[in-house]
């Protein structure tokens, strides 16, 4: 007994979908019907207006003036014709649901006894024609059994599918609109517990509920079915104790009971005999706004009595409601049992056992779940007609609290909305999911006392389709003051707008639908349906035939974007002679020519419209476009046919002549088109364009299908394949059997896609297995064990016989062994049921096997409703051993070297050679969709390169924004500090969110005395522009800066300028400025005024007003003015000469915060042009930036022979399809020759697509797990076959600064110096050497190291000297341009902390976390950077060291033991940690915390949420995460960590930041999915739905429309909450919950009702997929086959044949195929996707070992002694890949452990069985 709501508790979501404004809720409706306010309202011509009476039906039997009130139905038909009844019942029950006992009892024969009954308990749904049912009754006597269906119309009113024969029906509720419950009648046993009459003829045909009690406590509730005559019933117990005997007294039913019994009798018609005027039994109907406070069923409760209640409660919309049904037993005034006796519940509910039943002062109340109820109490006990005219108390608001209802009406046309309601309120109406329109009640009109309104459509409701309008009246709750909505009679009404042209549209069995060309099908239900037994003897629809359901899913039909028509079709599979046709008419139609549009699944074989036969035409276009992987029946054609319409009808009927095609039409829908007036719709130009872009993004970014590696099956292990052929009519024929009698194919067997039923005679089918096709005759002879089986199920309406025999035959055909299931029936169970035997020690002899079996069904009915019979197997034994260990002693597990690449290059050859005719015969049966052009370029054939498959290149931009800052120095302090403190952070946050990195140079901050003294300045300055190029600002004061004049020389200047063009010849330029120019504006030029239009847009120039002298102090005054009249007039010059140029962008400010904003605004503009938002770069494209900056700078000098690139070029011509391997140590140049032999072919070449790949690129390039992840192309980099041993670069470029010939002698002799690295760097310290006179000793140094490493420690040490050490040291002192007595600032260890933070860093430091890690300005880290220039590589902003032997020399140097490293890794560590928040900060923080061992610090660093969000953004930061969980210890750690932190959040949090947690819980799921932490990804996932649901319901919200009945959902389908719902899909799937994981994907699959995009149909092919790989689990093969084959065909339209995504489709066809056993199948499927994979990643790579696994596994069944090799293969790809914890490496050395090996042809079979341990590794 249930003790409180199982009501969900509340999820932590904002705002409902189903209404646009912020402060309303759900709308809701109180009654659908008003049964007070009497309001008549005439009906109408126009279609589309919809008048909705509120007074009662007349249906409704009522007598003694409406004391009694029953819904009540009745319909009859002749056999075998099924029929239709409407019962005045709205299953739309609103607040506090409705609960039903329906009551249907039918006369089918000729016999008295020859009648069925049943009952249900009838639940209403709260709106939307949500309804649930259960039968819990069911009794027949005679053939046939009780078989009714409950339905409803579009308007939600609830109709009975009956049986053939007379029907009558009565439904008993707990809601008094729909009946009292008077209509019970009341007996009083005898008091010596003899006999009592009831007042019920037997022979009246119907089913009674009696209530029975007695004194001493027995209770109990029977059914009785009556006959129809010669005096039959039967009484069955339905609850209670068994006490009570029924038997005949004349023609009434007599029963025997315990002393005082009373009796209520609740009969399903009006032919009780005549009773006193008071035989009533006691009834209530009640209700309450609040389920959880008691409320008074029963007053007065004395004796006993047993009493049926009926609960119902809501909870929400659509299906929240619950209904139930108690037993209640009363003995002395006291409860001493209430039961459950049936309940039903919508999904938000749990239970349906939510009440408890207590007596209290004398008075029985209930208590039930929170929110509104509505209980209905039937009893035994006798009350008084005065006392049950008040036991009805339901005249209360269950929807407000208020003591009485409010009411209304609204009627709904094409032109608007009008209506009344009796209360003051708000008007709220929704048109489909939206609200348009809140009329406030004050805008109402008061007339006769009630309250008018009107609304007319806008011209833009009014567009073409189906449309939804629900009009509500908004009141306060009384309690809450909340906001509370009741929907008004005539609500809800769909509305269409016609496309021009469209004559008449009709879906055929299902709701009205709008399709993708915006034609609006009706629904057929209120036009054919038939409720006259006049009509054809009562068939049910005018439009006869039957319904057929085709599939589950609309998405899943093949070939067509409007499933919908196609799930539901009509047949000619009817009833009868008359019902073996399709037949419908249509009048009023103008006369003229039209296109007769039909949708159908399959041909008719004679279909004639308008008296014109058509059917050749359907059998036309079908045969044209049938394609590979159609399945029959499940392609949705579309046909156009001319027809002409001439007497104002169009009719067309399809009636089958040949028994070979009957019933093999189904209409789906069909239209009627004007010929002259209907266009068709069509994608306009900028659409077709969006969609060809769609498509080309996907080809490239959508991601790889997970394919499960498949374990073999243990229960066949040990054992022969079967051994049968088509075992299950797998060919969709009888091939290979023997038969007799008339076989069907059907779909769906026991793990199969196909059963084969049986009719009403016997149907036998037999074939013989001669055994030494498959084993010797010595082995047959050992006896070894045979075993047969087969799976039978019931026919399709119950009921069968089954037989099974199987004899052992010897050569001749004799007898040795037999074995008989005997006849089996009649099968009554709705589960598969298995016959099956082993034959052992039969002896030897034995050479055939004989297989029959044979059905039939046991009614003998026409059609194959016999037994069905599905996956027949014989298997023979096989000799086994057991496997020694699992030690992978037999696998060699060294690697993936070149030889074992070459092996498992040949074994793929031959394995797609050996093939090549098992799949070139699939392809010409059309059985594989292929492209033959890939098929072509991939045929194998000896001695031919592999074709070449181009891409064009595109050009590669840097992610970084460099700025260069000029200006004087003085005179811009202040605006210098405003900048950086405003401006330029912001800039850096903007670009860190974007994955740009952001530097300013500002070299005013002071140059050095060095750089001053050696004559740099210039140099420095005009380089750092350069590198900063186009980004270039400058400040412009009055002040001119550093300057000299021809008469008036500056040494100190003029020297710089002698420097700069000696040693930089792009720079001699400058030597006309040498006089008058300031080096200012030498920056100006050069960064600008040179080339404009190189800056235009990234230039900006800053001038600020003339400084007045009141305005500021006398020092800044002095400070900020021209240094003399002449600087004053050069200065005017040089912004003069900017202004000239009109495409630069200057702007005049005044004060340093106005600079600061307009800086910002102009960074802002250049971030959003260069990086837009949604331009970040992926992980993998940043690798792919590391190799292009790796080979760009390799390519910046490089001088090698021509005739390596020859050499190259040669062997390249002649499509060798081997790979080039360069040989070289390391250093020698291999790097470098690459870099630049690609840039030549990409020059040259620029549609050849490149893939390069260089190790020591970044941190991961050497990662062979991160490599085969980079995206790879068609064709790797090829490389020259051989080299000479030493490589010699003759460079008299870089030897020209030698002036003495020993130098260069000395350089070129020496030995080391053949190692290009080593020469490179040697010869940039030569160059960059200052002193010619001590050149000879220096490089005489140098060369005393004899190798890479040794010269970078030398050169580190003179990096130290240059910059840290004597009285030239560059950071002892600075210097600024204008005083060159400034104060110096020390920088001990420059070189030691700079290249050590390079050393412990993850992927490298940008300057400005360098120079703010090192504390130093530009001016020092300038220099500094530009002297290591050469040996740092730039990717986009991030140094790193060039070459691996700098890296080598550094910790040789600085970090050479554990704790200099611990302590260089803390120290970076602390850095990143006080930086705020960004990707560079993530990147670093966890890889240094985790290398210095700070797990504490580590573990509170990944268990911050921002830190998690920003890790995840990415798959390297996921696996940093995983590694840093790992480190931790368990990954629970993580659950735990994650869960608390998301507890402390508050829902206003939420509330604000809404987008930004909905992604971080989307990144939680998938983490914990991955971790395997599945109930957590699960909570998270739910939560996430719900709150996605919030955000995008309004903009992305639409009702789903039931493909399978007339119920309707809102529900939200943005993209990312339909990948929500797959991934929780995914996660029930993984938690083996295979039926919620069914249900999921099914939601997430509807949702998605308009395939508009490329995108959207890639996401329906992902549903699709993983709700196919639920049906294999749950073995519903055919349904598994169906969606597989309709992603394929959607993905094959969108990215081609070839494409990754679709290749794995065809694996997880020949997964399914295999698990039937059609091993050839399964085999083509395979190695279709081998040929793909193949071409796009090679044969190393974890994919191809998959499917080397599955093509082993075929093998092996097929006792083929490859498999050994390729299972062997497999392993040591995922070995080299995963390691031997991976559960797919598990599964594959198992497979290996138990493969089959054949000795010989007819040799013994031998079977590995895997160890103990490796079963628990693969549970684990």
């Amino acid at each position: 007994m249930g003790s409180g709501s199982s009501k969900k508790a509340s999820p932590t979501i904002l705002r409902g979908y189903r209404t646009e404004l912020e402060h309303k809720e759900i709308p809701f409706r109180e009654n659908k019907q008003d049964d007070v306010t009497n309001l008549e309202m005439q009906d109408t011509s126009d279609e589309d207006t919809v008048l909705v009476s509120v007074k009662q039906d007349n249906k409704q039997q009522t007598d003694n003036k409406e004391f009694v009130t029953t819904v009540d139905g009745s319909t009859r038909a002749t056999w075998p014709i099924r029929c239709l009844t409407k019962l005045d019942y709205n299953v739309n029950a609103y607040h506090g649901g409705c609960a039903g006992l329906l009551l249907i009892s039918t006369q089918f024969g000729g016999k008295g006894e020859e009648t069925n009954v049943e009952a249900f308990l009838v639940s209403g749904g709260f709106d939307c024609n949500h309804f649930k049912h259960k039968s819990i009754f069911r009794a027949h006597e005679g053939h046939f059994s009780a078989e009714n269906y409950l339905i409803t119309d579009e308007s939600g009113m609830l109709n009975v599918d009956c049986n053939f024969g007379i029907n009558h029906l009565r439904l008993l509720t707990n809601d008094c609109r729909y009946g009292n419950l008077r209509n019970g009648t009341f007996i009083q046993g005898s008091d010596d517990g003899g006999s009592t009459v009831l007042p019920l003829n037997v022979n009246g045909s119907g089913l009674t509920m009696i209530l029975c009690s007695g004194d001493d406590g027995q209770a109990a509730v029977y059914m009785v079915k009556s006959g129809f005559k010669d005096n039959k019933f039967l009484a069955k117990l339905f609850a209670g104790d068994d006490k009570f005997k029924f038997s005949l007294d004349s023609e009434n039913i007599a029963v025997t009971g315990p002393k005082g019994s009373r009796y209520g009798l609740f009969h399903n018609k009006n032919n009780l005999t005549e009773t006193a005027d008071e035989s009533h039994v006691f009834v209530s109907q009640n209700q309450t706004a609040d389920g959880k406070s008691p409320t008074v069923l029963m007053e007065k409760v004395q004796g006993h009595a047993i009493l049926v209640v009926l609960c119902s409660n809501s909870n929400g919309v659509e299906d929240s409601t619950v209904s139930c049904m108690y037993i209640v037993t009363l003995t002395d005034g006291k409860v001493t049992s209430a039961k459950e006796l049936a309940g039903v519940y919508g999904k938000s509910y749990k239970q349906s056992d939510l009440w408890t039943f207590e007596l209290k002062k004398g008075q029985l109340e209930v208590t039930g779940p929170d929110g509104p109820c509505k209980y209905g109490l039937m009893s035994n006990i006798h009350a008084a007609k005065k006392e049950l005219l008040s036991s009805i108390k339901q005249d209360s608001c269950l929807a407000t609290g208020e003591t009485t209802p409010t009411k209304g009406s609204v009627k709904v046309s094409k032109t608007g909305v009008i209506g009344e309601v009796n209360k003051f309120s708000d008007i709220h109406i929704m048109w489909n999911h939206k609200v348009i329109m809140v009329i406030p009640g004050k805008q109402l009109k008061k007339e006769d006392g009630v309250y008018k309104f009107k609304h007319d459509w806008s011209k833009d409701e009014t567009v073409a389709g189906l449309h939804m309008v629900r009009v509500f009246a908004a009141r306060k709750h009384l309690k809450t003051d909340e906001e509370v909505f009741i929907e008004l009679t005539g609500s809800p009404h769909q509305l269409t707008f016609q496309r021009p042209g469209v004559v008449y549209a009709l879906n055929c069995g299902s709701q009205a639908y709008q399709a993708m060309n915006d034609i609006v099908y009706s629904s057929e239900f209120s036009q054919y349906a038939n409720y006259d037994f006049d009509f054809n003897q009562g068939y049910q629809f005018k439009s006869f035939g039957c319904v057929k359901t085709n599939a589950d899913i609309p998405n899943s039909v093949l070939k067509t974007l409007d499933g919908f028509l196609y799930v539901i079709s009509r047949n000619g599979h009817g009833f009868g002679d008359a019902g073996q046709k399709v037949y419908y008419k249509i009048t009023d139609i103008p006369n003229g020519s039209y296109i007769f549009r039909l949708h159908t699944n399959n041909t008719c074989e004679n279909m004639v419209c308008n008296g014109k036969e058509v059917s050749h035409l359907i059998t036309q276009h079908i045969t044209k476009h049938k394609d590979s992987l159609d399945i029959a029946q499940f392609v949705g054609h579309t046909i156009d046919i001319d027809v002409e319409v001439k007497d104002g009808t169009f009719q067309f009927v399809t009636k089958a002549l040949d028994q070979t095609f009957r019933h093999s039409e189904k209409i789906g829908a069909f239209a009627l088109l004007d010929k002259k007036t209907y266009k068709e719709k069509s994608l306009s130009e900028i659409q077709k364009k969006e969609e060809l872009q769609d498509k080309q993004k996907l080809a490239d970014t959508v991601l790889p299908i997970s394919i499960v590696v498949t374990r073999k099956e243990l229960t066949i292990v040990g054992w022969s394949p079967n051994l049968l052929v088509n075992a299950s009519a797998e060919s969709g024929d009888m091939k290979h059997w023997n038969t007799t009698g008339d076989f069907k194919i059907g779909a769906g067997g026991y793990n199969t896609e196909k059963t084969m039923e049986t009719s009403h005679s016997w149907c036998e089918k037999y074939q013989e297995i001669n055994l030494l096709d498959h084993f010797s005759a010595d082995y047959l002879d050992t006896a070894p064990d045979i075993q047969v089986l087969e799976w039978y199920h019931q026919g399709g309406c119950g009921g069968g016989f089954y037989e099974m025999k199987v004899d052992l035959l010897s050569e001749d055909g004799q007898v040795i062994k037999s074995y008989s299931t005997g006849q089996i029936g009649s099968v009554y169970n709705d589960k598969w049921l298995e016959a099956s035997n082993v034959f052992s020690n039969y002896g030897p002899g034995v050479r055939i096997v004989g297989f029959s079996s044979k059905g039939k069904d046991d009614k003998f009915w026409a059609g194959h409703f016999g037994i069905r019979m599905s996956g027949a197997e014989v298997r023979v034994k096989r000799e086994t051993k057991p496997a020694a260990d699992d030690a992978y002693s037999d696998i060699d597990f060294k690697g993936m070297d070149s030889e074992k690449k070459s092996a498992l290059d040949k074994l793929v050859s031959q394995i797609l050679s050996d093939n090549q005719e098992i799949l070139k015969d699939f392809v010409e049966k059309d059985s594989i969709p292929v492209d033959k052009q890939f098929e072509k370029q991939t045929e194998i054939v000896q001695n031919q390169a592999l074709p070449r498959l181009t891409k064009k290149q595109n050009k590669r931009k840097k992610r970084e924004i460099r700025v260069f800052v000029s200006s004087t120095f003085r005179d811009f302090t202040n605006e210098r500090e405003e900048i950086i403190k405003k401006a330029f952070r912001e800039i850096n946050r903007l670009c860190s969110d974007r994955g740009v990195f952001f530097t300013y140079v500002d070299l005013r901050w002071g140059i050095t005395s060095e750089q001053t003294s050696d004559g740099k300045t210039i140099a420095i300055c005009l380089q750092e522009i350069d590198r900063c190029r186009p980004y270039f600002i400058c400040l412009m004061g009055d002040r001119f800066g550093w300057s000299q004049t021809e008469n008036k020389k500056d040494d100190v200047l003029d020297m710089t300028y002698n420097y700069a063009v000696e040693n930089h010849p792009n720079l001699t330029w400058i030597e006309k400025y040498r006089f008058d120019t300031s080096v200012t504006t030498l920056e100006v030029f050069h960064g600008a005024l040179n080339n404009p239009s190189a800056v235009k847009d990234k230039c900006f120039f800053y001038m600020r007003d003339p400084v007045k002298k009141e305005d500021v102090t006398e020092d800044q005054y002095k400070r900020m003015t021209s240094e003399s009249d002449w600087h004053h007039q050069r200065q005017e010059w040089l912004k003069s000469e900017v202004l000239k140029h009109e495409g630069l962008k200057v702007t005049k400010f005044k004060t340093a915060s106005e600079v600061a904003d307009l800086i910002k605004k102009d960074l802002e503009k250049c971030v959003n042009d260069d990086f837009p938002l949604g331009t970040e770069l992926t992980k993998l494209e940043q690798q792919k930036e590391a190799h292009s900056a790796f080979a760009e700078l390799r390519c910046r000098v490089y001088i090698g022979r021509e005739d390596y690139f020859k050499t190259v070029d040669e062997n390249r011509s002649k499509k060798i399809n081997q790979p080039f391997v360069l040989l070289g140590e390391s250093g020698s140049g291999k790097s470098a020759f690459v870099a630049n032999w690609v840039k030549r072919v990409e020059d040259l070449e620029p549609d050849t697509f490149m893939f390069v790949h260089f190790v020591g690129s970044s941190a991961d390039s050497a990662d062979y797990i991160k490599l085969i992840r980079r995206p790879p192309g068609k064709t790797c980099v090829e490389y020259p076959s051989e080299l000479p041993p030493k490589i010699y670069l003759e460079g008299e470029s870089l030897m020209a600064r030698f002036d003495r010939r020993n130098q260069k002698d000395m350089i070129v002799n020496a030995k080391q110096t053949s190692n290009a690295l080593y020469l490179k760097s040697l010869l940039d310290e030569v160059r960059m050497y200052g002193s010619f006179r001590t050149l000879t000793d220096k490089i005489r140094e140098y060369l005393t190291a004899d190798s890479p490493n040794h010269l970078f420690a030398k050169i580190l040490e003179r990096l130290e000297q240059d910059f840290e050490k004597g009285s030239n040291s560059s950071v002892m002192t600075m210097l600024y341009f204008i005083a060159p007595s400034s104060p110096v600032v020390v920088r001990p260890d420059l070189v030691r902390d700079a290249t050590t933070a390079f050393w412990c860093s993850n992927r490298g430091m940008s300057e400005a976390e360098l120079t703010d890690f090192l504390n130093v300005t530009s001016s020092v880290w300038s220099p500094f950077y530009l002297s290591l220039y050469e040996n740092l590589v730039n990717r986009d902003g991030i140094l790193n060291f060039f070459h691996d032997h700098l890296r080598q020399a550094v910790e040789k140097k600085y970090l050479s033991t554990k704790e200099e490293k611990k302590k260089c890794y803390v120290k970076l560590a602390d850095f990143f940690e006080k930086m705020e928040l960004n990707n560079r900060k993530v990147e670093e923080l966890p890889f240094l915390l985790m290398r210095a061992g700070e797990l504490e610090r580590l573990k509170a660093t990944v268990s911050d949420l921002e830190i998690f969000f920003k890790m995840s953004n990415s798959q390297e930061g996921l696996f940093e995460l995983v590694k840093a969980w790992k480190t931790l210890g368990d990954f629970s750690l993580a659950e735990e960590a994650y869960m608390q932190k998301l507890g402390t959040i508050s829902q206003k949090e939420i509330r604000q930041n809404s987008a930004h947690y909905c992604e971080l819980y989307s990144k939680l799921g998938h983490f914990f999915q991955n971790l395997s932490l599945m109930e957590a990804a699960k909570n998270i996932y739910l939560t996430l739905i719900k709150q996605l649901e919030m955000n995008y319901g309004i903009s992305h919200g639409d009702i789903i429309y039931s493909a399978h009945n007339q119920s309707w959902t809102y529900r939200c389908k943005h993209p990312t909450v339909i990948k929500s719902l797959q991934e929780l899909g995914a996660v029930y799937y993984k938690m083996g919950e295979y039926g919620k994981a069914a249900e999921i994907y099914t939601d997430a699959i509807n949702r998605q009702t308009k395939l508009n995009t490329p995108s959207e149909k890639i996401q329906v092919c992902e549903g699709l997929l993983g709700l196919a790989s639920v049906y294999i689990e749950q073995d519903k093969m055919d349904g598994a086959k169906k969606l597989m084959t309709r992603a394929l065909q959607l993905a094959t339209d969108i990215l081609g044949r070839t494409h990754h995504f679709v290749a794995a489709i065809f694996a997880k066809l020949g997964q399914l195929s295999y698990k039937q056993s059609r091993l050839e199948e399964a085999l083509a499927f395979y190695l279709q996707d081998l040929k793909v994979t193949r071409s796009e990643v090679g044969t190393n790579h974890p994919h191809t070992a998959t499917l080397l696994n599955e093509i082993a596994l075929v093998y092996d069944d097929m006792n083929d002694v490859i498999a050994g090799r390729l299972y062997e293969a497999a392993l040591t790809v995922i070995l080299d890949t995963y390691g031997r914890k991976y559960v797919g490496t598990a599964i594959i050395r198992i497979n290996h452990s138990l493969k089959s090996v054949q000795t010989g042809s007819h040799g013994s079979i031998l079977v590995a069985f895997a160890s103990q341990r490796e079963l628990k590794n693969l549970r684990n």
